[in-house]
């Protein structure tokens, strides 16, 4: 993608955000997200993390939505009217300056592609299910290279040492 049609997908969510915040029901017994629209909030938080990592690598303003994003229910475990505010304004300060310096979208993204990827040997136990989620943050996180010993050939040449307690 272009550093236009990034700016642009991301004016897409903020917009989207701002209907959603706007979108809230105010009764005497509180405040609540339209109906319909809390699925809707936790897929765009999803992808503008997604969308924001792509284009920049690690960066602070997915780290930023992640924080606002887990910090942002009320206690029927629905989302605040002040979690996406908190939400909008993050993806808007990211337009501002990404409007500002396009450039960005560019020099870090070129940055992240050819900063070499460091090997991690990730020693697992039998639960194929929590290695494999393992293996996945450690690449698109922390953009590491992860060596799982199974996948390995000739990995039954490996003795397992036994474990002292």
């Amino acid at each position: 993608m272009t550093p236009e049609q990034i700016i642009a997908e991301i004016k897409r969510y903020e917009t989207e955000l701002f209907r959603m915040y706007n979108s809230f029901t105010h009764t005497r017994e509180g405040i609540y997200i339209a109906k319909g629209d809390d699925a809707l909030y936790r897929q765009y938080v999803r992808e503008l993390l997604d969308l924001y990592n792509d284009a920049l690598g690690r960066n602070v303003y997915a780290a930023q939505i992640a924080h606002e994003f887990q910090n942002g229910f009320g206690y029927l475990g629905s989302p605040s009217l002040k979690g996406v505010e908190n939400v909008l304004g993050v993806v808007r300060a990211s337009l501002t300056r990404l409007n500002r310096n396009p450039d960005l979208l560019i020099s870090r993204r070129s940055q992240e592609s050819t900063r070499k990827r460091e090997n991690l040997f990730i020693v697992h136990g039998r639960d194929e299910a929590k290695w494999r989620e393992l293996k996945d943050i450690v690449q698109s996180e922390f953009r590491l290279n992860p060596i799982i010993l199974m996948q390995q050939p000739n990995s039954s040449h490996y003795t397992q040492l036994p474990v002292c307690g």
